[in-house]
């Protein structure tokens, strides 16, 4: 039995290897994109452009504290999403070949 990928690169004249390759780098760049978007939200609702300029903000009283805190932590765990789909994205092309 073929697999998907099979099915798929044979009706759009690709190895299987490719089209898993190119699936997986959409979903990658979605994911990116999803991602930043959500961490601009955060930039353009505290006029900062990184979190620990929230928390700095809302030590000194500049940024209510509250929903602030609860960004701050979405935003810290966007940004270590966005570097470990970057991570993955740079060790699966050096694994796929061209």
């Amino acid at each position: 039995m073929a697999s998907l990928w099979d099915r798929v690169g044979e009706a759009v004249h690709k190895t299987a290897r490719e089209v898993e390759a190119e699936a997986f780098n959409a979903w990658v760049n979605r994911e990116m994109t999803e991602t930043d978007g959500e961490i601009l939200t955060y930039v353009g609702r505290y006029h900062v452009t990184t979190p620990e300029e929230v928390e700095e903000g809302i030590r000194a009283g500049r940024i209510e504290g509250h929903p602030a805190w609860e960004d701050l932590i979405d935003w810290v765990n966007l940004n270590q999403y966005r570097q470990q789909l970057l991570i993955i994205q740079t060790s699966m092309e050096l694994e796929m070949p061209e």
